[in-house]
């Protein structure tokens, strides 16, 4: 993960793009000035246990339904960084590596990177000195990042962020979607250690669209239905929490928190379902360096 902390602007390649734009809101980032200041770069990145994390729905309880994947994701994640798969980027404006005595407003965004090395080289992306870019997808016609944490504010070292909707490309799996995205990012003192703690929630349309890496067709929801048969822990609209009912294989049915029976493997992006499973996420970054957009 490369986490770049830095006034607002930054570097851009002078060159177009190398492939169409994924992004429906994405435009000419060709004269975009978004300038990154200091980086770093995740060389360490996991699911937490069980019974760690934020308290996402305020009942005094650490939430993370999912951190029993710890333990089969996180060593995928050790190699996908190792390989140079992996490279997660956080933008911090406005803070300049001074320690801050009173709440300061921030602005933080993340991205999935690249490396800049030509041809790439994953054996210097974690030693303090990597260069990497960030693809300019990731930009509206604005020239701002589409995951942007708002309203994000710092003490001391330490900063804190909440955002709606939260995304990041997960190799083997795809685009992992999250929302209600909570986010402490702590910096030492001599500026070369970060410190990663974030909580989230996959909401059960997200999951139903994240292929399962163990193999066949199936989705993490599907698995979570059938395999590990465990429904919904965060009730996000308030009406009860929700069901996700399997064949032994596939989804076939959602009950809604009101007692709605929907039927279909489609259930789960119904709008009426809204329930998902807490995650929490560590990690440790060391410094490296993002060059602009490409």
């Amino acid at each position: 993960m490369v986490l770049a902390l830095g006034p607002l602007g930054c570097m851009i390649e002078s060159s177009p793009p190398e492939s169409p734009s994924s992004n429906p809101d994405a435009g000419d980032v060709s004269s975009c000035s978004y300038q990154f200041d200091k980086n770093w770069i995740m060389d360490t990145f996991a699911i937490r246990g069980p019974d760690e994390g934020f308290d996402l729905n305020n009942d005094s309880k650490a939430d993370n339904g999912l951190g029993f994947l710890g333990v089969a994701a996180n060593d995928g994640w050790v190699e996908s960084i190792a390989k140079g798969e992996t490279f997660y980027i956080w933008d911090i404006g406005g803070w300049g590596g001074r320690t801050s005595p009173e709440r300061t407003r921030v602005r933080v965004a993340f991205f999935s990177g690249s490396d800049a090395d030509d041809p790439p080289d994953p054996t210097n992306n974690v030693t303090g000195g990597g260069n990497f870019f960030v693809p300019a997808e990731q930009f509206d016609v604005n020239c701002e990042p589409t995951s942007a944490f708002p309203n994000a504010t710092i003490l001391g070292r330490t900063v804190y962020g909440e955002m709606p909707y939260w995304s990041f490309v997960r190799p083997g799996v795809g685009t992992v979607e999250f929302v209600d995205a909570r986010l402490e990012l702590r910096v030492d003192d001599d500026l070369r250690t970060l410190h990663l703690e974030a909580g989230a929630v996959w909401t059960m349309c997200g999951l139903s669209r994240a292929i399962f890496p163990g193999g066949g067709s199936g989705t993490f929801l599907d698995q979570l239905a059938n395999s590990w048969d465990r429904s919904p822990d965060i009730d996000r609209d308030g009406d009860g929490l929700e069901q996700v009912l399997g064949n032994g294989t596939h989804v076939i049915a959602c009950v809604d928190g009101d007692g709605t029976h929907i039927d279909g493997s489609e259930c789960a992006c119904d709008p009426r379902i809204k329930d998902g499973y807490s995650v929490a996420f560590a990690g440790t970054g060391v410094p490296a360096h993002v060059l602009g957009i490409r």
